[in-house]
């Protein structure tokens, strides 16, 4: 059941709480490959759930700059309509 849980905390990225639990279930069962490879992860993953909180926000950062450049276009091609309806 710790297990099951340090997963979903895993996948929702909250990493501290994760690593409580894996390392709970390998002092239960420190045959527990899989509780290892997630802690795993985990240890390595200071530079791992770093990099993917910087892909998240990289990405929010690029929707950003992309809707701006769209609406800046549009209110391009709106400026050249006027003016050419001006002529």
């Amino acid at each position: 059941k710790d297990f099951e849980k340090a997963v979903l905390l895993f996948d929702e990225g909250n990493f501290e709480a994760a690593r409580i639990l894996f390392s709970a279930c390998l002092k239960k069962a420190p045959e527990d490959k899989a509780a290892r490879r997630y802690l795993e992860k985990l240890e390595l993953g200071g530079k791992t759930s770093n990099f993917f909180t910087q892909a998240d926000e990289t990405a929010k950062k690029l929707k950003l700059v992309a809707q701006k450049k769209t609406k800046s276009s549009k209110k391009t091609k709106s400026v050249k309509k006027t003016k050419s309806v001006k002529k």
